[in-house]
């Protein structure tokens, strides 16, 4: 069950989700990396379709050096969202939440219009046992190792059954 989220990371969320799944316009600087190798259809929230975003990843991988950095920015940070809402779907409300970016985390500001500065903006975060999942360093890896890092839906499988395990009885 989702759970709502603040109205401004809700719609940072869903616009970086929205680029993943094809939903939004195909502005330039909005583009992710190797868009024709996305089966976009699968990506409906399920821990399986983890599998075909790993496939996607590991393609990026193959392509890496070709690649344009402002893609493969946007592709980082779309995938670490989409992962996170999996995490979140297949967790118990309030167990698993986004935290703010970190700007807005350390000056304590009203969250206005939140944007991603850098990866560090994007956590995810297990309230149950207060671990902090840095998800975009895992997608960062899988792009950058391929095969040898695990895999995204490995990861979420992970998070979801730590969450489990540590709830109160």
């Amino acid at each position: 069950m989702k759970r709502d989220l603040d109205p401004d990371l809700s719609a940072l969320t869903s616009f970086y989700m929205g680029l993943l799944r094809g939903n939004v316009g195909n502005r330039v600087e909005y583009r992710i990396a190797c868009p024709e190798v996305l089966d976009r259809k699968q990506l409906d929230l399920s821990v399986g379709s983890l599998r075909h975003l790993d496939d996607y990843l590991l393609a990026i991988h193959a392509q890496f050096s070709a690649v344009a950095v402002a893609s493969l920015l946007t592709t980082v940070i779309a995938t670490t969202f989409y992962v996170g809402e999996v995490i979140r779907q297949h967790t118990p409300a309030a167990s698993c939440d986004w935290l703010p970016p970190r700007s807005e985390r350390l000056e304590n500001r009203s969250m206005g219009s939140l944007e991603v500065k850098d990866f560090s903006d994007l956590l995810l975060q297990n309230t149950v046992n207060g671990e902090a999942l840095a998800l975009a360093d895992d997608v960062m890896r899988r792009i950058r190792q391929g095969a040898e890092a695990p895999s995204m839906q490995a990861l979420a499988i992970k998070a979801i059954r730590d969450v489990w395990v540590a709830l109160p009885d």
